[in-house]
């Protein structure tokens, strides 16, 4: 490994994140994040928020957080061909889409066993989130309950939060091939 990869690792390691993944995109709404915490400086005290990405809006995102000097804070570490090390060390995935289905970050996250906030847009999270059993669900573009769902996150019980990563891992099984392949036949036959 060389030595920028093990600093990055290693950076990874020593501090809580908050991350999300996604095309730096109007659809992926970054730059809500950007601006909520940038206001919320309490949340950055102990975390940080890391995006992985790259896309359009890159250099909007960048000079917002230069422009708030925030870089400190708020890490945008580009595309990464792998992400799985990211998500495993995440204390939670974010998601602040303006639409997307239930989305592989969703499902992959609860895979691995890290807990998903996200918006409520049209087309597929709430699917997956239902009221709040498989991660946690915030109406989309509202920083009030985002900062609600985010402060229940934050002060959940170790029991109930880890309730809710089982029951995501549960879910996400629904959406593999072996899965889908099992009911296929079951209807086939």
């Amino acid at each position: 490994m060389n030595d920028l990869k093990r600093k990055n690792c290693d950076e990874m390691k020593k501090k809580s994140y908050f991350l999300s993944i996604g095309r730096l995109t109007k659809q992926k709404n970054h730059i809500f994040l950007i601006n909520f915490f940038s206001k919320n400086h309490s949340y950055l005290k102990n975390h940080e928020l890391i995006i992985t990405g790259e896309g359009k809006l890159e250099s909007t995102c960048r000079r917002i957080i230069d422009d708030k000097k925030l870089n400190d804070k708020i890490k945008i570490l580009g595309y990464k061909k792998n992400v799985f090390n990211y998500i495993n060390k995440a204390e939670c995935i974010i998601s602040s889409s303006l639409w997307e289905d239930p989305g592989f970050i969703m499902i992959e996250s609860a895979f691995i066993g890290t807990p998903v906030i996200s918006s409520d847009c049209p087309s597929g999270p709430k699917e997956f989130i239902g009221n709040n059993e498989n991660g946690f669900i915030y109406k989309s573009g509202d920083e009030k309950n985002f900062q609600k769902i985010l402060d229940n996150f934050l002060n959940i019980s170790d029991r109930k939060l880890f309730r809710i990563i089982v029951n995501a891992k549960k879910k996400s099984k629904i959406y593999t091939r072996y899965y889908n392949f099992k009911k296929l036949s079951y209807l086939l036959n």
